[in-house]
Protein backbone atom coordinates (compact mmCIF):
# COMPACT_ATOMS: atom_id res chain seq x y z
CA UNK A 1 0.00 0.00 0.00
CA UNK A 2 2.78 2.45 0.91
CA UNK A 3 4.68 1.65 -2.29
CA UNK A 4 1.54 2.32 -4.31
CA UNK A 5 0.98 5.62 -2.53
CA UNK A 6 4.57 6.71 -3.23
CA UNK A 7 4.19 5.83 -6.93
CA UNK A 8 0.95 7.82 -7.16
CA UNK A 9 2.58 10.77 -5.41
CA UNK A 10 5.58 10.61 -7.77
CA UNK A 11 3.18 10.60 -10.72
CA UNK A 12 1.39 13.64 -9.32
CA UNK A 13 4.72 15.49 -8.89
CA UNK A 14 5.66 14.61 -12.47
CA UNK A 15 2.32 15.98 -13.75
CA UNK A 16 2.65 19.17 -11.69
CA UNK A 17 6.14 19.85 -13.05
CA UNK A 18 4.68 19.75 -16.59
CA UNK A 19 2.22 22.59 -15.89
CA UNK A 20 2.95 25.52 -18.22
CA UNK A 21 1.59 28.06 -15.73
CA UNK A 22 3.64 28.31 -12.56
CA UNK A 23 0.69 29.49 -10.45
CA UNK A 24 -1.53 27.43 -8.13
CA UNK A 25 -4.43 28.00 -5.81
CA UNK A 26 -4.49 26.06 -2.55
CA UNK A 27 -7.75 25.63 -0.64
CA UNK A 28 -7.62 24.28 2.90
CA UNK A 29 -9.81 24.16 6.00
CA UNK A 30 -9.40 26.40 9.00
CA UNK A 31 -8.70 23.61 11.50
CA UNK A 32 -5.28 22.42 12.73
CA UNK A 33 -4.63 19.81 10.04
CA UNK A 34 -6.02 22.06 7.31
CA UNK A 35 -3.83 25.00 8.28
CA UNK A 36 -0.72 22.82 8.58
CA UNK A 37 -1.27 21.06 5.25
CA UNK A 38 -2.00 24.41 3.59
CA UNK A 39 1.31 25.85 4.79
CA UNK A 40 3.25 22.70 3.86
CA UNK A 41 1.84 22.71 0.32
CA UNK A 42 2.39 26.46 -0.02
CA UNK A 43 6.06 26.18 0.95
CA UNK A 44 6.62 23.15 -1.31
CA UNK A 45 5.14 24.93 -4.34
CA UNK A 46 7.01 28.17 -3.60
CA UNK A 47 10.32 26.29 -3.32
CA UNK A 48 9.65 24.92 -6.80
CA UNK A 49 9.06 28.34 -8.35
CA UNK A 50 5.26 28.52 -8.21
CA UNK A 51 3.24 31.59 -7.38
CA UNK A 52 0.76 30.51 -4.71
CA UNK A 53 -2.63 31.93 -3.78
CA UNK A 54 -3.93 30.30 -0.61
CA UNK A 55 -7.57 30.28 0.53
CA UNK A 56 -8.55 29.29 4.05
CA UNK A 57 -12.10 27.90 4.06
CA UNK A 58 -14.46 27.12 6.84
CA UNK A 59 -15.77 23.58 7.03
CA UNK A 60 -18.46 22.62 4.48
CA UNK A 61 -21.68 24.59 4.27
CA UNK A 62 -23.55 24.13 7.58
CA UNK A 63 -26.87 23.31 5.85
CA UNK A 64 -25.23 20.66 3.65
CA UNK A 65 -23.33 19.26 6.62
CA UNK A 66 -26.47 19.11 8.79
CA UNK A 67 -28.44 17.27 6.07
CA UNK A 68 -25.63 14.71 5.60
CA UNK A 69 -25.32 14.25 9.37
CA UNK A 70 -29.06 13.83 9.88
CA UNK A 71 -29.40 11.29 7.05
CA UNK A 72 -26.47 9.23 8.29
CA UNK A 73 -27.63 9.32 11.92
CA UNK A 74 -30.97 7.82 10.85
CA UNK A 75 -29.08 5.10 8.98
CA UNK A 76 -26.87 4.34 11.98
CA UNK A 77 -29.79 4.23 14.39
CA UNK A 78 -31.64 1.89 12.03
CA UNK A 79 -28.97 -0.76 11.41
CA UNK A 80 -25.62 0.56 10.17
CA UNK A 81 -23.69 0.42 13.44
CA UNK A 82 -21.63 -2.76 13.81
CA UNK A 83 -20.18 -3.97 17.11
CA UNK A 84 -17.13 -5.91 18.24
CA UNK A 85 -16.19 -6.45 21.89
CA UNK A 86 -14.35 -3.09 22.10
CA UNK A 87 -15.32 -1.13 18.99
CA UNK A 88 -18.54 0.11 17.42
CA UNK A 89 -18.08 1.07 13.80
CA UNK A 90 -19.81 2.22 10.64
CA UNK A 91 -18.92 2.93 7.01
CA UNK A 92 -20.31 6.00 5.23
CA UNK A 93 -18.85 4.83 1.90
CA UNK A 94 -18.85 7.97 -0.30
CA UNK A 95 -21.99 9.64 1.07
CA UNK A 96 -20.11 12.42 2.88
CA UNK A 97 -18.06 13.97 0.10
CA UNK A 98 -16.79 16.69 0.62
CA UNK A 99 -17.31 16.38 4.39
CA UNK A 100 -14.82 14.21 6.20
CA UNK A 101 -15.48 11.27 8.48
CA UNK A 102 -13.64 12.89 11.40
CA UNK A 103 -16.25 15.65 11.57
CA UNK A 104 -19.02 13.07 11.72
CA UNK A 105 -17.31 10.93 14.38
CA UNK A 106 -16.83 14.05 16.48
CA UNK A 107 -20.51 15.01 16.16
CA UNK A 108 -21.62 11.45 16.91
CA UNK A 109 -19.27 10.40 19.73
CA UNK A 110 -21.46 11.20 22.77
CA UNK A 111 -24.90 10.29 21.40
CA UNK A 112 -27.08 8.32 23.78
CA UNK A 113 -27.65 5.46 21.34
CA UNK A 114 -23.92 4.62 21.27
CA UNK A 115 -22.24 2.28 23.73
CA UNK A 116 -20.06 4.55 25.88
CA UNK A 117 -17.77 1.65 26.83
CA UNK A 118 -16.59 1.07 23.23
CA UNK A 119 -14.39 3.02 20.84
CA UNK A 120 -16.19 4.63 17.91
CA UNK A 121 -14.71 4.05 14.42
CA UNK A 122 -15.92 5.54 11.15
CA UNK A 123 -14.76 4.60 7.65
CA UNK A 124 -15.04 6.68 4.47
CA UNK A 125 -13.97 6.01 0.88
CA UNK A 126 -11.22 8.40 -0.25
CA UNK A 127 -12.24 10.22 -3.42
CA UNK A 128 -10.12 9.54 -6.51
CA UNK A 129 -10.78 12.94 -8.08
CA UNK A 130 -9.02 15.98 -6.71
CA UNK A 131 -10.35 19.22 -8.24
CA UNK A 132 -7.83 20.70 -10.68
CA UNK A 133 -5.86 17.46 -11.09
CA UNK A 134 -6.34 14.47 -13.29
CA UNK A 135 -7.92 11.49 -11.50
CA UNK A 136 -5.60 9.65 -9.12
CA UNK A 137 -6.74 6.13 -8.39
CA UNK A 138 -6.08 5.42 -4.73
CA UNK A 139 -8.87 2.95 -3.92
CA UNK A 140 -8.39 3.84 -0.27
CA UNK A 141 -10.49 4.19 2.85
CA UNK A 142 -9.98 6.72 5.62
CA UNK A 143 -10.51 5.70 9.25
CA UNK A 144 -11.35 8.08 12.08
CA UNK A 145 -11.75 6.97 15.69
CA UNK A 146 -12.97 8.53 18.92
CA UNK A 147 -12.37 7.47 22.50
CA UNK A 148 -15.50 6.98 24.63
CA UNK A 149 -16.08 10.02 26.83
CA UNK A 150 -16.11 7.90 29.99
CA UNK A 151 -12.48 6.88 29.32
CA UNK A 152 -11.14 10.42 29.10
CA UNK A 153 -8.96 11.81 31.86
CA UNK A 154 -10.62 14.52 33.90
CA UNK A 155 -8.78 17.78 34.31
CA UNK A 156 -8.12 19.40 37.66
CA UNK A 157 -5.98 18.55 40.65
CA UNK A 158 -7.11 14.92 40.78
CA UNK A 159 -6.75 13.29 37.39
CA UNK A 160 -8.79 10.15 37.42
CA UNK A 161 -10.59 7.87 35.01
CA UNK A 162 -14.30 8.01 34.86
Amino acid sequence: MLERLIKVMQRAIHEIKKWPDKAVQIFHHNDADGLCSGVILTRAFERNGFEVRRFCLEKPCPALQKKALDDEIVRIQRDALKNTPHIQWFHVENRFFPMMIGDFCHALKNKEYLDSSRYLAGFQIIQNDIPGFSPITLNGVKLSMRVPHIWRVKSGPEKQWG
